[in-house]
């Protein structure tokens, strides 16, 4: 019996020719043709828009306010336009939101830690005065 020798399979798949390279200065393309740019996805124009990043710079640096209003303007320029940056006033708007909220947070804590400063002095006090 023969023996068969077997060979390492090759990274080329068997029915695919490799492709061979062009020589120097020529092109794949027909001579005078165009290469075409695919579009881009339906109803984006490709642009950013602008109001987003300035509303999410806004809402990092803690104008929160603004930050706010500018985000839900891009969100809406965003809708009517098709320009990308959605991800972007979204995320103004989400952080402007979390931060106006831990503001809020901490003045109520502030104030319930201030009044409860002043009701443990004032019992201190009363008690001190029964000395005297």
């Amino acid at each position: 019996m023969a023996k068969v020798s077997q060979e390492p399979p090759s990274p080329v798949d068997a029915y695919e020719a490799p492709p061979t390279p062009l020589p120097a200065g020529e092109s794949p393309l027909p001579s005078g043709a165009v290469p075409q740019v695919a579009p881009t996805a339906a109803g984006t124009s490709g642009e950013l828009n602008i109001l987003a990043v300035i509303a999410l710079i806004a809402s990092c640096f803690g104008l929160t306010i603004p930050g706010i209003v500018m985000g839900h303007i891009a969100l809406s320029q965003i809708k009517k336009t098709g320009e990308s940056g959605h991800a972007l006033a979204l995320a103004a708007v989400i952080v402007g939101y979390a931060l106006t909220a831990l503001v809020i947070v901490s003045i109520v804590v502030f104030f319930i830690f201030i009044f409860a400063a002043i009701g443990v002095a004032s019992s201190v006090t009363d008690s001190f005065s029964s000395f005297g």
